[in-house]
């Protein structure tokens, strides 16, 4: 059976999902992907809690934002064409930096069909006596995604899925559920209000949205059939329409709003303030536009124009639609972005000399970098350096840092059959490496240097990769040639690590505590095991300690605001009411106590329950 929420396979009764946590309210079905695919507004590093379904494609660190096909999207980065797809497990963008917000945490009671009441309380306190949100909804289950460094906008749902809690380093609660009336609302409440206040409804199952500024501003995203409708809602006043196109998407500063028409004449493309003022047309009506993207800033727009055997890259001003600068014509453009913040960019594709170029694109100006039979490519953060590797016939890859300012020298890094990804907080080039049967990590500093060496084995497989925003750690969760499962975790600036788990039948990591210390896992260490709750130390790498191993299977954990205690979920039966919220000392040797009986944690205010960021592997294209 699969979940229709993240679309990851379960047991046949099911009430919660292994891979994402989401209950089983809209059946088991495996959901349709649409003809036409909704990104985020920014393509970052896709990334994904360990309790995530599988990882979309996506760009690399940095790009621009972007509109959904009519004409398909160019998800750029990693120096290879990438399609904006269907963003089906929600959580795919980079988590907010951990810090403190509420004491209360967001629950839900559902009863035996599957339909839940929503209340706000702090742990330990009885239901009745918190507050009652909503009645008979059928929730969703998950959290605010981060897409910025500076934490100014967060993403609420994607096409399938709607997400809520508290609004990251806020008191503010966003909720967004199916009512008794099968209607979507967005129900907002503020610091000192006592009862969540309706700000937008649907009957289209196919809305999400965006918050900026802690909750300031809020835009929903409602698709019609062929075209997008954009709402505007200022410090929860109700949402207001502000556009209506073929599709539309605010950019990441959060000052603008851009709309896309396509007609048989060709492409159009419009700015306007939030509140859908001051609307200026950048584009009418132009042809052979296959791809646009915007830059975090709102000051550069990129299109791509395509025709036979020809593809060049332009690039506007993003308020006036003055043309700004144009790129070098190519056979194809197989990539292009802009940095997550700023307004710098690069393209790369194949030349006439049937090889593939890399060039920054700056305030117009484009540059070569490099060509090679293969290239991938990045930029950091502020676009300040550009990441690329170079692959030969032989695919051997040589990983170089660019200074994009122009001043200074290329820095190679490393040579090998490489991959990369980038940390984007704290910054980072993660590398990996595969000789034969030979898999070693490495991390270096974002200008190229302080190469480190974080592991090194023989006859194993990267399965997934995690860190969390603002922390030195990584997750690394391995599988050997008996696919049998491993954890590691390592510092990325001092290479030190440790094995916390070694040769299980299968591992899922929950949390990790704020200093990196300690982690919560679920696992099983053989084959038809049952699935039992673990604390481990990521400094010594002792055996994990048993925390519960009275419960079917646990979907989420936190640690308390102090780290002295774990609050999680537990199923204990195959009705969707037989659920508990359980509270265990941080440190193992103790029972558990029940919260609270048919009940399960949706959000935290202090911390983020999924923390960790995926890790998504760069490989360069030809």
């Amino acid at each position: 059976m699969y979940c229709r929420n993240c679309g990851g396979e379960n047991s046949e009764n099911y009430k919660f999902c292994r891979h994402c946590g989401a209950p089983a309210t809209y059946g088991a079905e495996f959901p349709q992907t649409p003809d036409t695919p909704y990104p985020l507004p920014s393509t970052v590093s896709a990334s994904s809690p360990p309790k995530g379904g599988q990882p979309a494609q996506s760009a690399a660190q940095s790009t621009g934002a972007g509109f959904p096909s009519r004409p398909i999207l160019l998800a750029a980065g990693g120096g290879m064409v990438l399609l904006l797809v269907l963003l089906a497990a929600g959580m795919w963008g980079l988590n907010a930096l951990r810090g403190t917000g509420s004491s209360r945490i967001l629950i839900g009671a559902p009863d035996r069909h599957g339909e839940a009441d929503l209340y706000l309380l702090r742990p330990g306190q009885k239901i009745e006596d918190g507050v009652l949100l909503a009645e008979d909804t059928q929730s969703t289950y998950g959290q605010f995604v981060a897409v910025t460094n500076q934490q100014e906008l967060y993403q609420i749902g994607n096409y399938l899925t709607n997400y809520g809690g508290f609004i990251p380093h806020s008191d503010k609660l966003l909720v967004w559920y199916f009512d008794d009336q099968n209607e979507y609302v967005l129900g907002y409440m503020d610091d000192n209000d006592d009862a969540l206040t309706p700000i937008f409804d649907s009957r289209e199952n196919t809305t999400y949205g965006y918050v900026f500024r802690e909750g300031k501003d809020i835009v929903v995203i409602e698709s019609r059939s062929s075209s997008e409708r954009c709402y505007h809602a200022r410090k929860g006043s109700p949402a207001k329409r502000v556009a209506k196109a073929d599709a539309c998407t605010p950019a990441r500063n959060g000052n603008a709003i851009f709309t896309q028409d396509t007609n048989s004449k060709g492409l159009s493309l419009s700015v306007m303030d939030l509140d859908g003022e001051h609307e200026t047309q950048l584009l009418e009506d132009e042809e052979n536009i296959s791809n646009v993207l915007i830059s975090s800033d709102a000051s550069r727009v990129l299109y791509i124009e395509e025709k036979p055997n020809e593809s060049q890259i332009f690039m506007l001003d993003g308020k006036t639609g003055d043309k700004i600068g144009q790129g070098e014509e190519l056979l194809r453009i197989e990539g292009a972005g802009f940095a997550q913040q700023g307004n710098r960019a690069y393209y790369l594709g194949e030349n006439d000399d049937d090889e593939m170029e890399l060039f920054t694109f700056i305030d117009g100006v484009s540059v070569s970098v490099a060509q090679g039979y293969s290239v991938g490519a990045a930029l950091n953060r502020d676009g300040s350096q550009l990441i690329y590797l170079i692959g030969d016939e032989d695919d051997e890859k040589t990983l170089y840092v660019h200074p994009t300012s122009g001043n200074g020298e290329d820095v190679q890094v490393l040579r090998g059959n490489l991959t990369f990804a980038l940390m984007e907080s704290p910054e980072r080039i993660l590398i990996g490496e595969q000789d034969k049967d030979e898999l070693a990590i490495y991390s270096a500093s974002i200008t190229g240097g302080n190469l480190l060496q974080l592991y090194r084995e023989d006859d194993m497989d990267v399965e997934s990769a995690y860190y969390i925003r603002g922390e030195n750690m990584l997750y690394l969760l391995l599988r050997d040639t008996d696919e049998m499962m491993y954890l590691y975790v390592v510092n990325t600036e001092n290479g030190e690590g440790a094995l916390l788990v070694d040769e299980w039948a299968g591992i899922e990591i929950l949390d990790s505590a704020k200093d990196g210390s300690r982690v919560v896992l679920t696992g099983v260490e053989d084959i038809g095991d049952e699935q039992i709750l673990y604390l481990a130390d990521s400094t010594t790498g002792t055996d994990p300690v048993e925390l519960d191993d009275d419960a079917d299977d646990y979907v989420n954990a936190v640690f308390t605001r102090n780290g002295k205690e774990i609050l999680y979920t537990a199923i204990t039966g195959y009705d969707s009411d037989e659920v508990e919220i359980r509270q265990i000392k941080a440190k193992g040797g103790s029972h558990f106590e029940t919260l609270y009986t048919e009940a399960y944690l949706i959000d935290a205010g202090w911390d983020i329950l999924f923390p960790f960021a995926w890790v998504d592997w760069q490989n360069a294209t030809k």
